[in-house]
């Protein structure tokens, strides 16, 4: 698995997260979305794009390398006493393995706003949207508005998978099925085509969560600097959720030679908005935290 992340010059609009290869037999959305991030690389900065308006995408490319590699379904990368593993079924709770797969995978879709797991299938004319009941309506508006020629399954229960988890998060969550299996199957470029209209469509159907004067005292925030260069030390499970007292020690940042330590505090009672996890060095002066006063309630009015 590789990421891609793409910023966009707008504050406002839609973080979009699209994950391929979950599925190690389905190499031709692996393909396809290869081939759209590509596109979306020369767009995303292009002011008459549809594809710039939003806040940025993130790419997460051949989630099954290993399936991929053997030209299985499944992640055939286990112990040997261990049975080999859909990875699309994962997500329940009760599915507590491969975790690091989860791990990498979850914080990515709680910082996404619209989530869309790509896969293919030999049944497939063009595409096919997957979506639960509650968005059933907004799946079939979408279609309307796109060169897909779809097949909507819109009772579809499948627990654990990467829609279900969007879903449950609150997020806007598509499983979207190209045409063919492994190397076979519709032209790459097409399939991407089709699947940027879909992404566009999407995009403009999005609407932006309204934040009332009301909302805005909750969501007051900060963003903290680093006072000085090295490597940051989280300590906290989850940003998000983690609710920080006043005064309360929420990371350190150490010099690499170690004789520097900046400790920082919770300014307010409050919690994370925005961090850089991925990122563990970082310059002095540079902001890698926003901070907010009850951020998580905000989320829930929104």
């Amino acid at each position: 698995m590789f990421k891609q992340t793409f910023l966009t010059t707008r504050n406002r609009g839609p973080k979009i997260l699209v994950l391929s290869g979950i599925h190690g037999d389905e190499t031709q959305a692996v393909k396809a979305v290869l081939k759209l991030a590509e596109e979306i690389s020369k767009s995303v900065n292009s002011p008459a794009s549809a594809l710039s308006k939003v806040t940025s995408y993130t790419f997460l490319h051949g989630v099954n390398d290993y399936g991929l590699l053997t030209h299985q379904r499944e992640n055939t990368f286990q112990k040997e006493t261990a049975p080999s593993q859909n990875l699309n079924r994962l997500f329940a709770p009760t599915y507590q393995t491969p975790q690091e797969v989860k791990d990498l995978i979850t914080p990515e879709i709680e910082a996404a706003d619209i989530v869309i797991d790509v896969h293919n299938s030999p049944v497939c004319k063009n595409c096919f949207l997957v979506d639960y009941d509650s968005y059933a309506e907004k799946c079939l508006s979408l279609t309307k508005k796109t060169a897909l020629t779809p097949l909507l399954r819109v009772a579809n229960v499948n627990a654990g998978t990467v829609k279900s988890k969007a879903l449950s998060l609150g997020k806007i969550g598509f499983t979207v099925e190209l045409n063919g299996m492994g190397f076979l199957g519709s032209d790459a470029d097409q399939a991407a085509t089709l699947l940027q209209d879909f992404l566009i469509s999407t995009i403009d159907s999005y609407e932006e969560p309204v934040i009332t004067l009301d909302n805005l005292v909750d969501y007051l925030s900060v963003f903290l600097f680093s006072k000085i260069s090295g490597i940051l030390e989280w300590k906290r499970l989850d940003p998000l959720m983690k609710k920080y007292s006043k005064g309360e020690t929420i990371c350190t940042v150490t010099s690499l030679d170690g004789k520097e330590v900046q400790e920082i505090k919770a300014p307010f009672s409050g919690g994370f908005v925005y961090d850089i996890p991925d990122s563990l060095y970082i310059s002095k002066g540079e902001p890698f935290i926003e901070y907010a006063k009850n951020p998580q309630e905000l989320f829930n009015k929104v």
